[in-house]
């Protein structure tokens, strides 16, 4: 590589909006790669340079955890995950605990780089084309509470019934919806989970 190609490729590096949030985090991941299968990882990880490419990261909002560098699990500082099945990564400075299992922040372990990194990705393309609209949100808002009112119709005579229907993920044409129904109380723990798949264009479900 030449002089001049080396002082490009440092002048983006020194760039924060040179690079994408995948693309800092790939290369981290690369660079990680190269210190966990080192015969002498110790005196490779001295050898490289970390900070860069976390200070990127920082400023789309994640905080690398230091100490997982050169293992072979990567893991954030301000994100954990929680016992859902589905949006079970958040924000410790947003939520402190998870408000669907009450799991706390502290009860569970951070939340590893890469699914941080596409959760965040796949939440920004949703900002910039396909969020849902005000109708599409009032139509499923019905939609769901009817769900959860026909699941529920077989258990509100006995303590600890419940049903909850919550929508995880959607895309263009497409809307994920979990429903739980059961008994949870002191003397029994009974809980169903159906996934469901919406049809934006006509707020149905799909057969």
């Amino acid at each position: 590589m030449s002089n001049k190609d080396k002082s490009m490729s440092q002048e983006r590096f020194n760039n924060r909006e040179a690079f994408t949030l995948i693309e800092a985090s790939d290369l981290l991941y690369k660079l990680n790669e190269i210190v966990y299968d080192a015969e002498k990882w110790h005196a490779t990880y001295n050898a490289i340079n970390f900070e860069p490419l976390c200070a990127i990261l920082r400023e789309f909002g994640v905080v690398v955890d230091i100490h997982s560098l050169g293992q072979d699990i990567i893991t954030t500082e301000n994100f954990f995950d929680c016992d859902c099945d589905h949006n079970f990564i958040h924000n410790k400075e947003q939520e402190r605990y998870c408000p669907t299992c009450g799991i706390h922040m502290h009860e569970y372990p951070d939340s590893r780089l890469n699914e941080v990194v596409d959760m965040l990705n796949t939440n920004s393309k949703k900002e910039e084309g396909n969020s849902l609209h005000a109708h599409e949100l009032k139509k499923l808002s019905i939609y769901l509470e009817r769900l959860e009112r026909d699941a529920y119709f077989m258990y509100k005579s006995i303590n600890g019934g419940f049903a909850e229907a919550i929508m995880f993920d959607y895309d263009d044409d497409i809307i994920d919806v979990e429903l739980k129904y059961g008994i949870q109380s002191d003397c029994e723990n009974v809980v169903h989970t159906k996934t469901l798949k919406i049809l934006r264009s006509t707020m149905l479900p799909i057969d």
